[in-house]
């Protein structure tokens, strides 16, 4: 027999609720306590204290550092690569105006590109243009080298052309701006 805690009326075995109250008579009653039984039971034991954040802040500033060398870095980069040398074009202030070296052989033009073919060794590309290119990028896998050099060129802003060797000879080329 099963007693219901609501109402105290008196319910078969089977029954999931009380037949006077409804009430349901599966679910157990959750243990009563008063606050000064639980007072009595704690009052001896210390608050549990909140932990302490760990400090993050020289994460922060191993950043900040590391920021700071990258940008050193990329300053002192820059400074090798913006002293003009008889090699390349410079540019000047004004964006449309292109400064001439002495020796305007160091361009390439669009009629010098144009002879250039597939299977052409540097040698012959250097002649055709009539002065060395800047090595852009070089990898080797295996038998295989590819080199990758720029011209800069006349025209528009910009204008330069790339050719890509490999295994020493020309497999493609490219250009923009080039007349």
């Amino acid at each position: 027999m099963k007693t219901c805690k609501k109402c105290g009326n008196v319910n078969d075995d089977s029954q999931a609720f009380c037949g006077q109250c409804g009430n349901n008579l599966s679910i157990q009653p959750v243990s009563t306590q008063t606050a000064q039984e639980f007072m009595e039971r704690y009052q001896n034991e210390p608050l549990p204290q909140p932990q302490k954040k760990k400090k993050k802040w020289w994460i922060a500033i191993v950043v900040l550092l590391v920021i700071c060398v990258i940008g050193f870095l990329a300053v002192l980069g820059n400074s090798d690569t913006n002293k003009n040398t008889s090699d390349k074009p410079s540019v000047s202030d004004s964006a449309n105006d292109v400064t001439e070296n002495s020796n305007t052989s160091k361009y390439i033009t669009m009629e010098a590109f144009s002879k250039i073919k597939s299977g052409m060794s540097y040698d012959e590309v250097k002649e055709i243009i009539g002065c060395d290119g800047e090595l852009l990028s070089t990898s080797s896998v295996n038998n295989y080298t590819v080199a990758i050099y720029v011209w800069y060129g006349k025209g528009s802003i910009g204008a330069n052309a790339n050719i890509t060797f490999t295994n020493g000879k020309v497999s493609g080329k490219a250009q923009i701006g080039l007349k």
